[in-house]
């Protein structure tokens, strides 16, 4: 009986855990924004080959470093919830970017299919951005990314 539980019980958290990665969930209003702990930030965005208008973060590095960061969030919330790591590389003197997926955040809406673990548009995005840094900043640009 004990052995059927445990099986049980470890196919139900298997089932849910399964479910929850297969959703894209995206939030639409910011927890945090860098003006909430004082800093310096400039909001800007870009709009992608399909004409989506993405939302940009750039938090100056005032190291010598100085080089660019582009960070690519992870498939939930908005870049408001990863703005410790921002912050922290921004901190250590990089030029660090962040940006909201189209549906996210402050970015342009988009239906969004929640079952889907990926949306090849966001393909986009990340292209735009991408591109938009490498411009303004002439140089190579680093990217951190999370799944």
């Amino acid at each position: 009986m004990k052995t059927r539980s445990r099986l049980l019980a470890s196919a139900l958290i298997l089932f849910v855990s399964l479910t929850a990665a297969r959703a894209i969930n995206p939030q639409k209003k910011y927890t945090y924004t860098p003006k909430d702990f004082g800093i310096e930030y400039v909001e800007d965005s870009v709009v992608t080959s399909d004409g989506y208008r993405i939302n940009i973060w750039n938090l100056p590095g005032t190291g010598e470093n100085g080089r660019p960061v582009l960070i690519a969030c992870a498939d939930a919330g908005n870049m408001g919830q990863w703005l410790g790591i921002g912050a922290t590389l921004c901190f250590l003197g990089y030029d660090v970017w962040m940006f909201d997926w189209r549906g996210f955040g402050g970015s342009q809406d988009f239906a969004t299919d929640r079952d889907m673990l990926y949306h090849s548009e966001y393909l986009r995005d990340f292209g735009a951005v991408l591109e938009h840094v490498a411009v303004i900043r002439d140089r190579p640009v680093d990217v951190l990314a999370f799944s």
